[in-house]
């Protein structure tokens, strides 16, 4: 008896069990963290990446080695089908994961990636010269682009910002979109241009002196100490 209940013991503490619906919330979060970005994909989105990313590495290796291409379509399939890995890759958000309209259009956003790309490419190549607008190369007609490569560009730039945070995060896109706000609004314009340079150029130094100072406190101070200094930091 007392061995059986020992063994019983034993099996109790190295199961333990949730106590509350906190700690299996708490569970299940953690198991989420844990997942990688193609846990998520299904099996025909796992063979899918599969291909294309054999596909990615073996296209490197023999542009970079015989150069068939011209380094714009090159640079057009590299971004194209890592584009389409990542939306393949990464789910719109991972609550939202397992919703299978929303990996449909992870896919259509996929397609549309490679669209884009494959528009850059047939626009470069001389091969595809009879698909030319008004017989220019995509790099010749620079300043004078039609309204299709608008929209294609504004479609890129979009799909690149959207793989970006999925992948990464919102500070990079937030922060590209704040570059492209600041050429835009500010081309021509001394003043602002002034204005706005020497804002940004403050906070970068204030940045970087504030980095540099949190550095050398920390390496300076004991580890116990660290915390309430980070508590006391004030910008």
């Amino acid at each position: 008896m007392s061995e059986g209940s020992n063994h019983g013991e034993t099996e109790d503490v190295s199961n333990p069990q949730p106590s509350s619906v906190t700690d299996q919330r708490a569970a299940a979060n953690k198991t989420d963290a844990q997942k990688r970005p193609d846990d998520y994909a299904g099996p025909v989105t796992k063979r899918v990446v599969t291909v294309l990313g054999v596909f990615l590495c073996l296209f490197t290796l023999f542009q970079v080695n015989y150069n068939v291409l011209q380094t714009q379509s090159g640079l057009a399939v590299f971004v194209g089908v890592g584009l389409a890995l990542c939306f393949l890759t990464f789910p719109f958000h991972k609550r939202f994961a397992n919703v299978k309209p929303l990996r449909l259009v992870d896919g259509l956003l996929a397609i549309l990636a490679a669209a884009c790309c494959l528009y850059v490419l047939v626009q470069t190549q001389p091969i595809f010269s009879s698909f030319w607008a008004d017989g220019l190369s995509l790099g010749d007609r620079a300043g004078g682009e039609t309204r299709l490569d608008f929209i294609v560009g504004l479609v890129g730039v979009l799909l690149v910002l959207e793989a970006t945070r999925r992948s990464i995060g919102m500070i990079v896109p937030l922060l590209a979109l704040a570059f492209v706000a600041h050429s835009y609004y500010c081309s021509g314009q001394p003043i602002a241009t002034q204005v706005f340079g020497t804002i940004g150029l403050s906070c970068l130094i204030g940045c970087c002196l504030m980095r540099v100072r949190v550095r050398k406190t920390l390496s300076a101070r004991p580890f116990c100490n660290r915390w309430g200094f980070l508590a006391q930091l004030r910008v």
